[in-house]
């Protein structure tokens, strides 16, 4: 087995449990925790990036993404707010730089602070989510979480064994139609698994199953298409900057998997909209 195999074991044999363990733990843990790996996602960005002329002031990210985790895990509604600050902020910034690229400066700052603060950063979010004053932020966590991974894991399997015409040859040119429409099946199947068992986190089984009554069979379908088909489209959409910037990867920090943006890639995009799903059906 090569270092690179050896690598990716070792980190989904380390890396899951230990994702999911501190999903479950919750609370401050799981909001530094995504912290990190926002700020870790900043250092990726360069990587798409191969102009001279063009350098953004990546500084002012890191405190955007804490005060981000902050608004998040007290549930500060203020995000439109902040995001109107920090572009006049970033513009101001850029004016006294006197840069040569100012609008590329900008907007690649911005698309970053949506991207990896506003769209990913919202697991904080979604971990504290509550219905009727009972916290289920863990059950829908977990639940994409475990459904994307899935998605992807079939999506490789099926699409490598029996996928012949590809979907989107010029964004990924390894993805296939039967490796998609695996990936959509596979999340509809984890998602109605979850719901019909009586298994929960919670110490015990209950009867009203592992979202506590609190999901229906409706709820199971939008969420399923959510995972399956948003969850592949934010891989469209990284793979689509890799391409224009021709890398293999957002970076080699994680040994055999790639980098931060790699790996959460899809749940940037699934995240968002399964928090506005739930704000207006789930509560």
């Amino acid at each position: 087995m090569s270092n690179s195999s050896n690598s990716r074991v070792l980190i989904n044999v380390i890396g899951v449990p230990s994702i999911i363990a501190v999903l479950f733990l919750g609370g401050p843990l799981f909001a530094c925790f995504i912290t990190i790996v926002m700020l870790l996602a900043i250092r990726e960005i360069p990587n798409f990036i191969h102009n001279p002329h063009i350098n953004p002031f990546y500084y002012i990210l890191t405190a955007a993404f804490l005060v981000l985790a902050v608004l998040y895990y007290y549930r500060l509604n203020y995000y439109l707010d902040f995001t109107i600050i920090f572009l006049i902020s970033i513009t101001i910034i850029e004016i006294f730089r006197s840069s040569k690229m100012p609008f590329a400066n900008i907007s690649i700052i911005m698309v970053a602070f949506i991207w990896i603060g506003l769209m990913l950063g919202s697991m904080i979010l979604l971990r504290n989510y509550e219905a009727g004053g009972y916290n289920i932020g863990f059950e829908l966590t977990f639940a994409m979480m475990i459904s994307v991974w899935i998605c992807d894991t079939a999506a490789f399997i099926f699409g490598k064994k029996f996928g012949k015409k590809k979907i989107l040859p010029a964004v990924s040119p390894n993805k296939t139609v039967v490796g998609t429409i695996a990936g959509l099946i596979a999340s509809f199947a984890v998602m109605s698994l979850l719901y019909f068992t009586n298994f929960s986190f919670i110490g015990y089984p209950t009867a009203d199953g592992f979202f506590l009554g609190w999901i229906d069979m409706q709820d199971v379908i939008v969420m399923s298409l959510i995972f399956g088909i948003f969850g592949q489209l934010g891989d469209f959409g990284e793979s689509l900057l890799k391409r224009e910037a021709g890398v293999k990867d957002s970076s080699s920090l994680l040994k055999g998997h790639g980098g931060i943006l790699d790996r959460f890639d899809s749940l940037a995009y699934t995240t968002p909209l399964l928090v506005i799903y739930s704000k207006y059906f789930i509560n």
